[in-house]
C-alpha cells in the first residue's frame, strides 16, 4: 500500500462526519492525521467530538493494517447497535473499496449460524467484518472465531466496554487470556465522544485497563478540531408543571380495579394450583408471598405509567394511552392468533381484557386534537420551541426529540402529529431501540410496533420526515448530518448521554434544548462543566508514563477470573458462570421446544439446614439451587444442583446452570462449540439435484471367448397381443439364462408382441430343425444367432426386435447377478434374489415399475431400522435430536453419497431398450471387428434421488428376499450409518433402558383393555400416556421418544400392508387390486399423517356405563329411578398433562369433533374420497397423534413384536380403513395435489385473508386461488387456512375441468 507525504494511505476516500458523506475524496484533516499516527504506535481510544470524523481515523488505521497483514488475518469493526452496524459498514465500503467488507448482525440471522462451516463460508474473502459487539463475543465464546485470527479490533462507541458488556467480555475472556498465555493478540482502536460518565479517575482507568489502550484526544491540532466541529448552541428551557385539578375517570376506575383485585382469581394462581407440580408450587409460593403475578404487575405498572403520563404530558395523553392499551388487549382476547400480545398466555389476555372492560374509557381520545387545556406545560413548551425554530424551504428544519420511555414516545408522537400548529410544519416519525419485548412477552403498556419504524431513518435522512421522536437508540453514532435541532424532552441520564445527544445536531447554526422542571432549577446539572472535567482526565501530559506502567503491571500480574470456567479443548469455546444460564436457556429452547409445555429451565432454591455463624448483621443465609430442565430432556439429566452454597439466588442459579450444562456436554447433547446440535450437524444437507456417475457395468466382458464357445440354445415362441402363437425359432445366446423367460416387446411397426423362452430340451414340439441362420450384432460387439424355418424380411425384423429385447433383459439379469456377488449372502432361491436385485436397480427409463414398489417398501424399512438405531445409540437424545439425526441418514443426499462410496452407481440400469442398435451381419463373419460401432464411454448424469431410490429399493429387495435380517444386513452394507446387531437386539436395549417398572395407575388400566394388550413393563404404558408438561414426567420420561419410534413402526406396518394388498395377495382374508406405485405413496400419506392419527385418538374409544339417579315424582323423598347410558372415553383423554393449554385445546377439539363426527365417520366408512376437508376442519392437535404413535411404540418395545403392533392398528381401525381404500378405490389424492396436476406447468398461488374475530374468538377466513394470473376459485366462511385452501383447491379443480371440457 502506498503512503502519501502526510503518512496517510494513498487512495482513501474519506468520510467527513462533520459535513456528511461525500462521494469525492476528502483530505484527512490535521487532527485526524495526528490521531491516526498515534493509533499506529500504540493501542488508543480516540476521544473526539461527535461529528469530528472519528470513522475516518478508523478507516485510515484499517488501511494501514491491511497493508501489513496476511490474508488469513481479519479486522473487526464493532458497533453497539444493528443500525450503527449497517451504517458504518456502508461508510467503510465507500472509503475502502479494494477489499471485501461485510456486516454481521441479527439482521443476517447470525444467531442461527451454528457450525464452523457456516462461519468459515461467511467470512471467506472478508477482510473487514463490521459487526455488533455481541456477534463477535458470541462467535469467540462458541469457538467459531479465534482471537489469533484477528489483526485489529475497532471498538466504536468504546465507552460501552464496561462491566459485563459484550465488549468487556471480548477483552477479559479472550484478549487478556491469550495475552497472558503469550499468544498473539490483535491491536486495539477505540472511538468515543465521551469515554466515561462520571468525573471519576477510576472509571477512566478501568476502561483503559480493559481495552489495553490509552484515551487520546488531539493536542497538536486542537484548534483545527474546534474549527471543524460545529457544536450547537445549548439552551436550558424551564417549565412549570401545575398539579392536575382534573380527576380522570379512566385513571380513577383503573386504580379502583387494581386495588380491588382478588389474587385468588388470577389465572397464574389458578393454573399453578391446578398443575400442582414442583415448578408450579414454587411459583405459587413466591406469588402469594410477594402478592405479585404477571397480570397484577402489568396492571400496576400500567396504572402508574398512566398517572405519570397525565402529569407529564397532560390529560389527553393519559386518556389516549389508556384507550389505546385497553383496545389492544381486548382485541387480543377476541383474536387469539392475531395480536401484538401473542406471546402472552391466552388465559392472561382473557382475564386482563375482562378487567379492562370495566375501565371508563373515552374512545374520542384516540383522535382528539390537542389543545392548551388538554396538554401539559411541558408539551406546550416543546411545541413553542419547535414552532419558533422551524426553518422553511427545502433545506429547512430537521429535528430530534429525545425521550426516555417507549410508551412516552408513542403518546408524544401522537400528540405532535395531531397538534394544530405543529402538524402543518412537521412530518413526525418515531424510532426506538430493539427491546426484549419485541421478541418475548411484551409489557402491557408497551404499545409501540417495531414494524412501523423500518424505514423511518431513511425517510428522515431524505427529508420525507423532518422530526423524529426517539429513545436513546439515536444517541450514539446514527449519522443524520442535516439535523439542526435537538431537544431533550427528558433530561439526559448521564454526561455521556448529554454529549451524544448534542452530537446529533451537526449542521451549522444548530441548537440544542434541554427541558428542565422549574422545581429542579437549583439542582440543574452543569453539563458542559462536567464535560470539561471529563476531558481533563484524559488530557493531561503526565498520563502517558503512568498508563504505560499500569499496562506493564497488568501484563505481569494474574488477572482475576469469575469463579469456574471450562474451555472446550478442540474449539476454545468457553462456558463460565456468566454465560451458563444463557446457554442453558438456548439449549432448552432448541432441544426442549414443545407446544403446551414450559420449555425453559427453572430454578428452585433451598437454604442449608446447618448454617455457619453470620459474619455480619444482615448477611443472607447460604443456599443451593437446583435447575430443572423441560420434560422432553431425558429424565436422568433433568435435575442438577449447584456445586456449592451461595448467599445470593443469582450466584446459586449460575452455579447450577454451569453444572447442568457440563452434564449436557458430557452426554454429547451439545457440540464442540458448546451449542445445541444443529440441523446441519444432525439433519439434511442441501446439495445439487444432479450428479455424474460412472458408466454402466458391462457384463459381457465376463463372457469371454472360451465361454462363448459353448453357446446355449433356447426355443423362442412368439405370440400376438392376444396370446395367439405365431411361430417358433431357435436363439443362441452366450450364457445360460436359468428359469424360463417371458416378456413383451414391440415390432418394427409398433405392434405389441409377447415372447416365451424355454430351453431346447424342454420343448419337443418342434418337428424339424430350423434351416436358416440369421446373425445380429450390437454396438458393444455382442452377438446372437437365430435359426428359423422361414426367413422373410418381416420375419427377420420381428426376430430382430424380439432378440434385441431378450439380450436387453439378459444384460440386466447379468448386471444384477454381478451385484449380488457384492452384497451379503442371502438364504433362498438364487434366481428370485437376482430378480429382486434387478428390479431394484432399474430406473424409470426402462418402464419396469416393480423397482418403485421395492423403493416404497425399502423407504419404510430404512426408516424403522434407522429409528431403532438412533433410539438405542443415543438414549439421552431428546426427540428433536433423534428426528434430525434420522433425517440426515435417510435423506436422498446422504443415501446418494453412500451409494457412490459403495460403488453402486455402475450397476444402475439407466439405458432404455433400442432395437436399432442391433444390425444383421453375415453369420460367417459375425466376429469381424470392423462391424463394431464405437460406444460413448462418457459418464452418465442422473438425479441424486435416482441413486437414493435405488439404495432404498435394494433394502426393500433384501426385506422381500430374507426378511428383516437381510434388510438390516443390506442396510448396514449400503448405508453404513446404521450400527445395529439386529432389530430385536435394538428393541431389547430400548426395553432395558426404559424407566424402572411401576404399577399402572388404575385410571390408565383401561388403556390396556382398549388396546387388547397387557404390558409386561407398565412404566412403558405410563410413559406413552405422559405429556411433557406432566409433573411426574421426570420419574419415567414423557412420550416424545416413544412417539418417534411409534411413527416409524406405523409407517412400516402400513407400507408392508399396502405392498402386499396392492399385489393382490391375501391379507387378513381380504385381497385388493393391483395398485400403481404413485397411489401406494399417496395411500400411505393419507394414513400416516398427524391429522388422521389425531382423528384416531378421538374416535378410538372405550365405552363406560354411567348411571344417573333421577327423581320420578314431585315429592322430594322420591321415588327415584336409575338411568344408565354409555359414555365414550377416547384415547386422547387418557393423556396425562399439567397444561392449561392442553385442557383448553382438548375441550375445543372435542366440541369440534362432536360437530364433525358423523360426516367424518361416514366418509371413512363409505366415502368415495378421503375426508381431507373434514380432517382440516377438525384440526386435531399434535398431542393427539403423539399419543397414538407413542402407544404403538410402547407396545413394540414391550413385546418385541411387529405383529402385536399390527394387531393394535387393527383395533384402532387403521388397517381396516386401508383395506377399504384399496378395495373400493378410494381417492386419497390431496385436493391441492389434484390442482397441481390440473394446472400443469402454470404457477398456483393461494391468497388467504383473515377477517375480524367474532365474540367467540373465531375468525372468518377466506381464500382466493390463482392459476397463472387467472382467479379460478374463491371461498370464504372458513375457520382455518388449511380448511379454506382445501375447499378452494377442490373448487379450482372443478373449474379447470369444466373449462377444459368447454374448450373441447
Amino acid at each position: 500500500m502506498l503512503i502519501n507525504s502526510n503518512g496517510i494511505p494513498a487512495g482513501v476516500s474519506a468520510h467527513n462526519e462533520a459535513g456528511g458523506t461525500n462521494n469525492d475524496a476528502v483530505t484527512a484533516r490535521a487532527y485526524q492525521t495526528e490521531m491516526y499516527e498515534k493509533s499506529i504506535k500504540e493501542n488508543i481510544v480516540v476521544v473526539m467530538d461527535t461529528g469530528s470524523g472519528k470513522t475516518l481515523v478508523a478507516a485510515l488505521r484499517i488501511m494501514h493494517e491491511l497493508a501489513r497483514i496476511d490474508s488469513g488475518k481479519k479486522i473487526w469493526f464493532l458497533t453497539r447497535t444493528v443500525e450503527l452496524c449497517r451504517q458504518q459498514c456502508k461508510t467503510l465500503q465507500q472509503q475502502i473499496r479494494s477489499v471485501e467488507i461485510r456486516s454481521f448482525s441479527s439482521r443476517d440471522n447470525v444467531d442461527g449460524w451454528r457450525s464452523q462451516k457456516l462461519w468459515d463460508a461467511a467470512l471467506d474473502n472478508v477482510r473487514v467484518a463490521v459487526a455488533t459487539y455481541a456477534v463477535l463475543q458470541n462467535a469467540l465464546s462458541n469457538g467459531f472465531v479465534k482471537m489469533a485470527s484477528i489483526a485489529l479490533i475497532v471498538f466504536d462507541e468504546a465507552h460501552n466496554c464496561v462491566g459485563k458488556s459484550p465488549g468487556s467480555k471480548i477483552m477479559n475472556q479472550f484478549f487478556w487470556r491469550d495475552k497472558g498465555a503469550g499468544r498473539p493478540v490483535p491491536r486495539i482502536l477505540g472511538l468515543t465522544a465521551s469515554p466515561v460518565n462520571k468525573v471519576d479517575g477510576k472509571k477512566l482507568k478501568s476502561l483503559e485497563d480493559t481495552l489495553n489502550a490509552a484515551c487520546k484526544t488531539p493536542r497538536l491540532h486542537r484548534e483545527n478540531l474546534q474549527t471543524h466541529v460545529k457544536r450547537p448552541t445549548l439552551t436550558i428551557e424551564y417549565y412549570s408543571l401545575s398539579p392536575t385539578s382534573v380527576s380522570l375517570a379512566s385513571i380513577t376506575s383503573m386504580r379502583a380495579i387494581l386495588d380491588g383485585l382478588d389474587i385468588a382469581t388470577d389465572p397464574d394462581i389458578i393454573r399453578w394450583r391446578t398443575e400442582n407440580t414442583e415448578r408450579s408450587r414454587e411459583k405459587l409460593k413466591q406469588a402469594l408471598k410477594t402478592k405479585k403475578t404477571f397480570v397484577r404487575e402489568q396492571l400496576r405498572v400500567f396504572c402508574e405509567r398512566a398517572e405519570a403520563m397525565c402529569e407529564q404530558l397532560g390529560t389527553l395523553a393519559a386518556d389516549f394511552y389508556i384507550a389505546k392499551v385497553t383496545s389492544l388487549i381486548i382485541e387480543s382476547a377476541s383474536a387469539p392468533s392475531e395480536s401484538c400480545f401473542l406471546t402472552w398466555d391466552y388465559s392472561s389476555r382473557i382475564y386482563l381484557s375482562r378487567l379492562l372492560k370495566r375501565v371508563v374509557v373515552d374512545p374520542r381520545a384516540l383522535a382528539r386534537v390537542p389543545s392548551s387545556a388538554s396538554i401539559s406545560a411541558k408539551v406546550e413548551r416543546l411545541a413553542r420551541i419547535l414552532c419558533s425554530h422551524y426553518r422553511g424551504g427545502d433545506d429547512g428544519s430537521r429535528g430530534i426529540v429525545f425521550v426516555t420511555e417507549r410508551a412516552t414516545l408513542v403518546v408524544l408522537h401522537h400528540l405532535l402529529s395531531l397538534h394544530p400548529d405543529l402538524s402543518k410544519l412537521f412530518r413526525v416519525g418515531a424510532v426506538v431501540g430493539s427491546s426484549k419485548h419485541d421478541r418475548g412477552r411484551r409489557d402491557l403498556g408497551d404499545i409501540f410496533n417495531p414494524a412501523e419504524q423500518s424505514k423511518v431513518l431513511d425517510q428522515f435522512r431524505n427529508g420525507k420526515l423532518n422530526l423524529l421522536v426517539a429513545t436513546s437508540v439515536l444517541e450514539e453514532g446514527i449519522d443524520v448530518s442535516a439535523c439542526n435541532l435537538v431537544i431533550s424532552f427528558d433530561p439526559p441520564a448521564s454526561p455521556k448521554s448529554f454529549i451524544q445527544r448534542r452530537g446529533r445536531a451537526r449542521k451549522s447554526g444548530s441548537e440544542y434544548f434541554v427541558l428542565i422542571d422549574d422545581e429542579e432549577r437549583d439542582k440543574a446539572t452543569d453539563w458542559e462543566g462536567i464535560e470539561e472535567q471529563l476531558k481533563a482526565q484524559y488530557d493531561r501530559d503526565d498520563r502517558d508514563c503512568a498508563i504505560g506502567n499500569q499496562m506493564a503491571d497488568r501484563e505481569t500480574s494474574d488477572r482475576e477470573t469469575s469463579d469456574r470456567e471450562f474451555t472446550e479443548p478442540t474449539t476454545g469455546a468457553i462456558l463460565d458462570m456468566e454465560n451458563a444460564k444463557g446457554r442453558l436457556q438456548r439449549f432448552c429452547a432448541v432441544a426442549g421446544l414443545r407446544r403446551y409445555s414450559d420449555n425453559q429451565p427453572f430454578y428452585v432454591y433451598e437454604e442449608l439446614a446447618n448454617q455457619p455463624p453470620p459474619a455480619s448483621d444482615g448477611e443472607l443465609p447460604l443456599m443451593r439451587a437446583k435447575v430443572v430442565l423441560p420434560a422432553s430432556i431425558p429424565y436422568s439429566l433433568r435435575i442438577t444442583w449447584s456445586k456449592q452454597a451461595w448467599r445470593s439466588e443469582q450466584n446459586a442459579s449460575k452455579d447450577a446452570a454451569f453444572e447442568a450444562y457440563m452434564r449436557l456436554y458430557d452426554a454429547k447433547l451439545v457440540d464442540e462449540n458448546l451449542l445445541p446440535l444443529t440441523h446441519e450437524e444432525l439433519g439434511v444437507q442441501d446439495e445439487s439435484s444432479m450428479i455424474d456417475i460412472r458408466e454402466q457395468f458391462k457384463p459381457w466382458a465376463r463372457t469371454d471367448n472360451s465361454r462363448q464357445g459353448e453357446p446355449q440354445t433356447y426355443v423362442m415362441l412368439l405370440e400376438d397381443s392376444k396370446g395367439v402363437a405365431q411361430f417358433k425359432f431357435h436363439v443362441v445366446v452366450p450364457v445360460e439364462l436359468g428359469k424360463p423367460q417371458h416378456f413383451q416387446f414391440y415390432s418394427a411397426y409398433g405392434e405389441q408382441r409377447r415372447a416365451r423362452l424355454s430351453p431346447l430340451h424342454s420343448d419337443p414340439s418342434i418337428e424339424e430343425q430350423p434351416r436358416q441362420v440369421v446373425a445380429f450384432r450390437n454396438s458393444q460387439g455382442l452377438k446372437t444367432l437365430t435359426q428359423m424355418n422361414r426367413s422373410s424380411s418381416s420375419t427377420r425384423l420381428l426376430v430382430k426386435a424380439c432378440t434385441s429385447k431378450l439380450m436387453y433383459k439378459l444384460e440386466a439379469h447379468l448386471v444384477a447377478k454381478e451385484l449380488q456377488t457384492r452384497l451379503p449372502v442371502v438364504n433362498g432361491s438364487n434366481s428370485d434374489v437376482v430378480d429382486l436385485i434387478r428390479s431394484a436397480i432399474t430406473t424409470p427409463v426402462r418402464a419396469e415399475p416393480e423397482y418403485q414398489k421395492l423403493e416404497f417398501l425399502g423407504d419404510a424399512c430404512l426408516k424403522l431400522l434407522t429409528t431403532v438405531h438412533f433410539a438405542t445409540k443415543y438414549p439421552l437424545w431428546p426427540e428433536g435430536y433423534l428426528t434430525a439425526g434420522r433425517a440426515r441418514v435417510i435423506s436422498n443426499s446422504r443415501l446418494c453419497r453412500a451409494a457412490l462410496e459403495r460403488e453402486l452407481d455402475p450397476f444402475l440400469l439407466t439405458k432404455g431398450h433400442n432395437a436399432e442398435e442391433w444390425r444383421q451381419v453375415d453369420p460367417d463373419n459375425v466376429d469381424k471387428t470392423d462391424t463394431l460401432i464405437a460406444e460413448d464411454p462418457s459418464s452418465r448424469r442422473v438425479a441424486r434421488r435416482t441413486l437414493a431410490h435405488a439404495a432404498k429399493a435394494l433394502i426393500g429387495a433384501g426385506k422381500q428376499a430374507g426378511g428383516w435380517g437381510t434388510a438390516l444386513t443390506w442396510t448396514k452394507h449400503l448405508v453404513g450409518d446404521v450400527d445395529l446387531p439386529s432389530l430385536e437386539v435394538g428393541r431389547r436395549q430400548l426395553f432395558d433402558v426404559s424407566a424402572s417398572d411401576a404399577a399402572l395407575p388404575a385410571h390408565l388400566g383401561t388403556v390396556e383393555t382398549l388396546a387388547g394388550y397387557v404390558f409386561h413393563k407398565k412404566a412403558l404404558a405410563v410413559q406413552a400416556l405422559t405429556h411433557s408438561s406432566y409433573f411426574a414426567a421426570e420419574a419415567h420420561g414423557c412420550l416424545d421418544r416413544l412417539a418417534f419410534l411409534g411413527n416409524a413402526v406405523i409407517e412400516s406396518i402400513v407400507s408392508e400392508a399396502i405392498f402386499s394388498l396392492s399385489a393382490g395377495a391375501s391379507a387378513g382374508g381380504a385381497s385388493g387390486p393391483r395398485t400403481s406405485c404413485g397411489s401406494m405413496t399417496v395411500h400411505r400419506a393419507a394414513l400416516v399423517n398427524r391429522q388422521y392419527l389425531g382423528y384416531v385418538a378421538l374416535e378410538w374409544h372405550v365405552s363406560r356405563t354411567r348411571t344417573d339417579v333421577q327423581q320420578a315424582g314431585a315429592s322430594p323423598r322420591g321415588p327415584f329411578r336409575e338411568k344408565r347410558y354409555s359414555v365414550d372415553f377416547p384415547l386422547c383423554r387418557f393423556l396425562q398433562h399439567c397444561s392449561a393449554g392442553v385442557t383448553d385445546e382438548m375441550a375445543a377439539l372435542e366440541t369440534r369433533y362432536a360437530e364433525l363426527r358423523d360426516e367424518t365417520k361416514e366418509a371413512v366408512a363409505s366415502g368415495a374420497a378421503y375426508p381431507w376437508l373434514q380432517m382440516a376442519r377438525l384440526g386435531a392437535s399434535d398431542f393427539c397423534a403423539d399419543v397414538v404413535e407413542a402407544l404403538v411404540g410402547a407396545v413394540y418395545v414391550d413385546s418385541g413384536s411387529l405383529a402385536a403392533c399390527e394387531a393394535l392398528l387393527e383395533r384402532m381401525g387403521v388397517l381396516p380403513y386401508l383395506r377399504r381404500i384399496l378395495r373400493d378405490g378410494v381417492d386419497t389424492v390431496h385436493p391441492k395435489e389434484q390442482l397441481q396436476a390440473a394446472a400443469g406447468s402454470q404457477a398456483i398461488r393461494y391468497e388467504v385473508e383473515k377477517g375480524a374475530a367474532t365474540g367467540s374468538g373465531k375468525q372468518d377466513v377466506s381464500c382466493v386461488v390463482y392459476v397463472g394470473s387467472r382467479v379460478v376459485a374463491e371461498v370464504d366462511g372458513g375457520l382455518s387456512e388449511d380448511e379454506v385452501q382445501i375447499k378452494a383447491a377442490a373448487q379450482a379443480v372443478l373449474f379447470l375441468s369444466s373449462s377444459a371440457k368447454a374448450s373441447d
